[in-house]
């Protein structure tokens, strides 16, 4: 087998493994997600707080959850050194999405069946059953559900 053919055969299997990897700043016991939750390849930060994840949240790709944070008065070494280690958690409650490219920065809620939009960036608290989008993420409209 030349390497031409060895690229094509491993190429989707590298994608797929990129697509599928979480990946975890600070100590991953800092985490706890909901059983059945599919985070794909998000990053989580939690060094400076929890992150909780409830039941049914859904994940697009590149979503990053941060609760890291560096003080901008700070100077050379003692800006990376130098961050809270509590006080910045995140929870995203039962029923989220949280479309491709979304970033939330803690601290914040998300509140239940709450749909935070493809690239957006979460500075704050997100109500449940309503729509935001945009950097930063703004409110956009409620959600009315069917009644099934």
């Amino acid at each position: 087998m030349n390497i031409i053919e060895l690229a094509k055969q491993i190429t989707p299997l590298i994608a797929q493994k990129l697509l599928t990897t979480v990946s975890v700043s600070g100590n991953p016991e800092r985490i706890k997600i909901a059983p059945k939750v599919g985070p794909n390849n998000t990053i989580f930060n939690v060094n400076s707080g929890d992150i909780t994840i409830e039941e049914d949240v859904c994940f697009g790709h590149n979503v990053c959850i941060l609760t890291g944070t560096h003080d901008i008065r700070k100077k050379g070494r003692a800006r990376i050194t130098e961050f809270p280690k509590t006080g910045r958690d995140v929870i995203v409650r039962k029923g989220a999405w949280l479309s491709s490219n979304v970033t939330i920065l803690g601290p914040c809620e998300v509140g239940e069946n709450a749909v935070i939009a493809a690239g957006s960036l979460v500075i704050g608290d997100v109500k449940a059953n309503c729509v935001y989008a945009g950097s930063p993420a703004k409110f956009i409209k409620e959600i009315e559900f069917d009644d099934e």
